[in-house]
């Protein structure tokens, strides 16, 4: 399958980087649960839908909209 979801924002949370979309723990309850079975990829795309190249991507943690502490999508990720 594949899942679209777009970068909400960007911020900075005890010196690193995290990009927080609309999808997290209540899309993928297993990645985000036991990541090191359900592990996914993901791509970056610019606004045209192009990929983007690796001089425009920055190691991030990749968060889902929920409160709490789990709702981590990806870890060092370069988005």
């Amino acid at each position: 399958g594949l899942f679209l979801a777009r970068v909400e924002y960007t911020k900075l949370c005890g010196g690193r980087h995290v990009a927080l979309t609309h999808a997290g723990a209540d899309t993928f309850c297993r990645p985000v649960y036991c990541p090191t079975k359900w592990g996914h990829r993901i791509w970056v795309c610019s606004p045209d839908g192009k990929l983007k190249g690796e001089e425009d991507l920055v190691v991030q943690d990749i968060a889902g909209p929920l409160c709490f502490s789990g709702d981590v999508l990806a870890r060092d990720r370069r988005v």
